[in-house]
């Protein structure tokens, strides 16, 4: 285990909007950058494309994490094959759980692989949401009927071109907040599933349906993620930024306000999907999912991760952004984009 003290205060409204400036203006670079790739590569086969973006999405990454304080992961359980495609699932707690399973990926130099499944209402945040829809990123309706046939689709482009792809999945389909637990409750009682109370009940099609697409060779990696200073608090709304005790949680916001987490817990264990459909998808997701609460119950009492979930290595992961690759990335992309500039302009006069 690990004992760590930090002076953590509340994000400063100026630095995190002026992050968030930076931000916008360095994924901005980035989608242009994007298009001019996909256009000098539109002759080439789609697996080209799909390498060069790759290597973007990398950029984006290293270069937006030098707006966030370092992040510290305190690891423990299975170590992911980086060669392997992949699933990743996870408890939702925040709007800022993606991040830090970027930052898990990151170690294993599958950041620029990772592909997110995020619900459609973030198609409509500018600049952001075309960058991420050239990463491939899918994004859900949460209408199967829509969601299935976009879902087969794009995860048998991945398997056709032998993409090793690493998807992020939230199974709970939203961040845990009162109304959604209420939800959880009702709909457990009836369907005779567990009544858990630090997460939602997990959802069964869209997991089953990747299940179904993906390669035997693909690894399932169950995350368990606890962040420290919890003490069970259920925000009152989605992304859980209205919180009565746990002020220490972080949520985008505070991360590009210059917050300094504490450290992150994760928890991973390894399984194929010929093990989750021998067991019955239902029943594995849910089994996971209680041991998920337990684990949350648990840090909420006791302030410590379950001792068996650390009897085997622990690794503690540092991962920050480079300022030095930002600035770099700004001027090529900057001066790239003015020689468009020009040159479209030479063009129509």
């Amino acid at each position: 285990s690990v004992f760590v003290v930090f002076s953590p205060f509340e994000p400063m409204p100026l630095k995190r909007d002026l992050n968030f400036l930076c931000l916008f203006i360095l994924s901005f670079l980035i989608v242009v950058f994007q298009f001019v790739v996909k256009l000098v590569l539109l002759p080439f086969p789609r697996r080209i494309n799909r390498k060069a973006q790759t290597l973007l999405q990398r950029v984006w990454v290293e270069t937006s994490g030098a707006l966030i304080n370092p992040v510290k992961l305190v690891v423990s359980g299975d170590t992911p094959d980086p060669n392997e495609p992949a699933i990743i699932i996870c408890n939702h707690q925040v709007d800022a759980d993606w991040w830090f399973m970027w930052c898990w990926a990151k170690n294993f130099g599958r950041h620029g692989h990772m592909k997110i499944m995020l619900k459609s209402e973030l198609k409509k945040v500018p600049i952001l949401s075309q960058g991420m829809q050239n990463f491939e990123f899918m994004f859900l309706n949460r209408k199967f009927e829509e969601d299935g046939p976009m879902m087969k689709k794009a995860l048998g482009s991945f398997v056709e071109d032998k993409f090793p792809f690493w998807i992020l999945l939230f199974p709970e389909g939203t961040t845990v907040h009162e109304e959604y637990l209420k939800k959880s409750h009702d709909f457990a009682k009836k369907q005779n599933r567990p009544v858990l109370n630090k997460t939602v009940l997990p959802r069964t099609t869209g997991f089953n349906t990747v299940l179904n697409e993906v390669p035997d060779n693909c690894k399932i990696y169950d995350v368990t993620c606890v962040y420290s200073k919890y003490t069970g608090d259920v925000p009152d709304w989605d992304d859980g930024y209205d919180r009565k005790r746990d002020k220490e949680i972080p949520n985008i916001a505070k991360l590009f306000g210059g917050f300094k987490t504490p450290p992150t817990y994760l928890h991973v264990k390894t399984s194929t999907p010929a093990e989750i459909k021998k067991k019955g998808v239902q029943e594995w997701l849910d089994e996971s999912w209680v041991m998920k609460d337990e684990t949350l119950s648990h840090y909420a009492t006791t302030g410590k991760m379950p001792e068996k979930l650390h009897e085997g290595k622990v690794v503690e992961i540092v991962q920050s952004g480079s300022f030095m690759k930002m600035a770099v990335v700004l001027l090529i992309e900057g001066a790239l984009s003015y020689g468009m500039y020009l040159g479209i302009s030479a063009l129509l006069l």
